[in-house]
C-alpha cells in the first residue's frame, strides 16, 4: 500500500476527486476542461492507478446523485398534516416559516399569519405539534440571478424537496 501511495501524490488524487465531484454535481465547462487536462497529465506522468480510483469515486458520486434525483421525484403533490420541528420556527412580521416532517420526508413550510395572537403563539412554541391544513406542495425556487442564492439546492442539501 505504501508503495502505491509513493507513486501517486495524495494531493493529486484529492484534486482529481474534487474536480470529479463538481463535474458530476454541478457541471460546467471549466470543470470539464480541468478534469480532462488533469487526467491527461496523470497519464503523461504514468499515474495509471488514478484511473481505477476515479472510476470508483465517479461511480460513488453518480449513485449519490441518482439517489437525490429519485428522492426529489418521488415526492407527493399534496399534504394534509405535518409535524413541526420547533427549533426551525421563524416568525418575521406576518410570515411564519418552519421545517416539518411527515411520512419520513422533510418539508419547508411558509404561512402568512392572520393575527398578533398567532404570531405570539408560534414565537413561544417549544414543543412538537402536529398541524392539519390544506395546501399544495411546490418545488422550491431555483437561482434567479447569476451567482445568486439557490434555495432549491440549499434545501435539497437538507433532504427537503418540497
Amino acid at each position: 500500500m505504501s508503495c502505491v501511495l509513493n507513486k501517486i501524490p495524495l494531493i493529486f488524487l484529492a484534486y482529481l476527486s474534487v474536480i470529479l465531484y463538481f463535474l458530476i454535481f454541478n457541471f460546467n465547462l471549466i470543470c470539464l476542461i480541468l478534469f480532462i487536462f488533469s487526467s491527461l497529465l496523470a497519464l503523461y506522468r504514468k499515474y495509471y492507478l488514478v484511473i481505477p480510483f476515479l472510476l470508483v469515486m465517479g461511480s460513488f458520486f453518480l449513485v449519490v446523485k441518482m439517489d437525490a434525483i429519485k428522492n426529489s421525484e418521488n415526492q407527493p403533490t399534496t399534504l394534509s398534516k405535518i409535524t413541526m420541528i420547533p427549533d426551525t420556527i421563524q416568525v418575521n412580521g406576518d410570515l411564519l416559516s418552519f421545517q416539518g416532517k411527515e411520512r419520513g420526508q422533510n418539508y419547508q413550510v411558509y404561512e402568512t399569519l392572520k393575527s398578533k395572537k398567532e404570531q405570539k403563539f408560534y414565537q413561544n412554541l417549544s414543543q412538537n405539534c402536529q398541524l392539519s391544513f390544506t395546501g399544495n406542495l411546490q418545488i422550491p425556487e431555483k437561482q434567479r440571478n447569476f451567482n445568486g442564492f439557490d434555495n432549491q439546492k440549499y434545501l435539497a442539501s437538507q433532504n427537503i424537496y418540497r
